[in-house]
């Protein structure tokens, strides 16, 4: 059972990449040196090995290219036959999958001793272009000592640090690099090393990558709550549920130990269980991360209509953003290091349709501008607060109930006055 388990682990953290990634080859020209030219060749075959693959897959070919004997002598010819070829490719499992001896010479300083000069072609395990995107990686957030129930902080936090993964995940801005499986990871790259798996296949374990940013943080709070309300009239008990918590998280640039972002949120919704607002709240996070990083830019128009550079399960149907146009660059006048660009609001836009790259909007609302620059990318989106556009509505509505009621006053006010006279 336990076997069965770390295979469906191993699949699922190493599937994603092997899907985008491939095997290629690499031509590269090296030179070797030994007592023979056989000697120098196989050492030129290593050392190119060494430049695409690494130290380690290089030692191993190594170790296999000097079992080769040849009953033939050492000539040029013979290492250059086909038969030769064939037992190279043998011995590094495919590796080397081609090379040819363009020369041959003596040294020009230990004349006992040959150089060879050879065109390898090497395989090569050619990752994703996804991680050429900004490297991140969620770290789980600590357990704050104040959260008296570890139980409840502990679900909380595996449940906001699995969506928050999830939702930059689907953003398809970040490549979000796993750090919670490392032992099931770590046991599939030993077994990559041990005997009969194929040379080329080992090129994967040279491919482990660092992240640029870690989001770290720490659960403040994590509770559930339960509140029995008994009426007067029936005494009948009305039992009332509610769940939320409190995040601090930061943004670190793992090179520089610089804080790149930092913010606290916090909610509190009618709900028994604890992993609902934590899922929520990584939600409304990961919306923070995305548009402080990588804002929706709108890359084309087409009428009323703007196709913009962002879709999949991040963007919502029928959800207004606030259209934003770029303005001159704002300079800290102590720094003067650039805090960005100043930001216009220029309109409103209601998503039309959602893709999984791209999304479609259209305008609802514009002030007089001329798009004639769209194709520069001044342009972009934001979300427009939901609970700033609740409370407006909430607020239109108090004040006409208050008119209603004042207007109600009057004419009882008026026809009492009536009576009275």
């Amino acid at each position: 059972m336990r076997f069965c388990m770390i295979a469906i682990f191993s699949f699922v953290l190493f599937y994603p990449q092997i899907g985008h990634a491939q095997i290629q080859t690499l031509s590269v020209t090296t030179e070797g040196i030994a007592s023979t030219t056989e000697g120098a060749v196989n050492k030129a075959l290593v050392s190119a090995i060494e430049q695409v693959n690494g130290v380690e897959i290089a030692s191993k070919a190594a170790n296999s290219l000097s079992q080769i004997s040849m009953s033939s002598g050492s000539k040029i010819q013979a290492i250059n036959s086909k038969s030769y070829l064939s037992e190279v490719k043998k011995k590094t499992n495919g590796v080397v999958q081609d090379f040819r001896v363009l020369e041959r010479k003596r040294h020009h300083v230990r004349r006992n001793m040959v150089v060879g000069k050879v065109i390898v072609n090497i395989a090569k395990f050619k990752v994703s272009k996804q991680v050429k995107r900004k490297r991140m990686t969620v770290l789980p957030f600590r357990i704050g000592k104040n959260i008296r129930n570890k139980r409840t902080g502990n679900k909380f936090q595996s449940s906001f640090t699995n969506e928050l993964e999830n939702y930059l995940t689907q953003t398809r801005r970040f490549a979000m690099l796993d750090r919670k499986f490392l032992r099931e990871q770590n046991m599939e790259l030993n077994f990559l090393r041990s005997k009969g798996i194929k040379t080329e296949e080992i090129a994967r374990i040279g491919n482990r990558i660092g992240v640029d940013y870690l989001i770290v943080g720490e659960v403040v709070k994590a509770y559930t709550a339960k509140k029995t309300t008994t009426m007067k009239a029936t005494g009948q008990q009305i039992v009332s549920r509610s769940a939320g918590g409190k995040i601090v998280f930061r943004i670190i640039d793992v090179a520089a130990t610089q804080i790149k972002f930092g913010s606290a949120k916090s909610i509190n919704i009618e709900s028994g269980s604890i992993q609902r607002p934590a899922v929520l709240l990584a939600t409304k996070i990961g919306k923070l991360i995305l548009n402080a990083i990588y804002p929706i830019r709108v890359v084309s128009i087409d009428g009323n209509t703007l196709t913009l550079g962002q879709g999949g399960t991040t963007i919502k149907k029928g959800r207004t953003y606030a259209l934003i146009k770029y303005g001159k660059q704002i300079r800290d006048p102590y720094t003067q290091e650039s805090l960005g660009r100043a930001e216009i609001r220029v309109g409103k836009v209601r998503i039309e349709t959602v893709q999984s790259k791209f999304s479609t909007a259209k305008i609802i609302k514009l002030k007089k501008i001329i798009f004639s620059d769209i194709n520069t990318l001044d342009y972009i989106v934001r979300p427009i607060s939901e609970a700033r556009k609740n409370s407006s509505i909430s607020n239109k509505k108090t004040i006409k109930q208050i008119e209603k009621e004042a207007n109600s006053t009057l004419k009882s006010l008026e026809k009492k006055s009536k009576d009275d006279w």
